[in-house]
């Protein structure tokens, strides 16, 4: 059965980011794991605080879900598609397969 969501390569994120095509980029991943490195420009929510903070995102934009390795950005899209999202998107393998642009330290919010 095939995901509700798009499976969205770093290539052709960092193709579609260079294009000026700028879906919301949400990290998951952990404080320590966001202030080592992550895509400029993202919106950090912490997997863990998904629950009570997804109202901050909107449900008509595309919103691309990035982790380390994928697997906790597809447990968000699972919760964000059950609370009515439906232009969602994974960044495959997540950030260990990212060649892109990086900065470091915790995003501004």
């Amino acid at each position: 059965m095939e995901e509700p969501w798009k499976e969205i390569s770093p290539v052709e994120m960092d193709r579609r980011l260079n294009a000026g095509d700028r879906p919301l980029l949400v990290d998951v991943r952990t404080p320590p794991e966001v202030a080592a490195y992550h895509i400029p420009g993202i919106h950090w929510i912490p997997l863990n605080e998904l629950a009570a903070r997804h109202q901050e995102l909107d449900p008509e934009q595309e919103i691309v879900l990035i982790c380390e390795h994928g697997v906790r950005s597809t447990i968000a899209c699972q919760y964000l598609h059950q609370q009515g999202y439906r232009k969602l998107g994974n960044l495959s393998g997540g950030m260990s397969c990212w060649d892109g642009p990086i900065e470091r330290g915790l995003p501004i919010q």
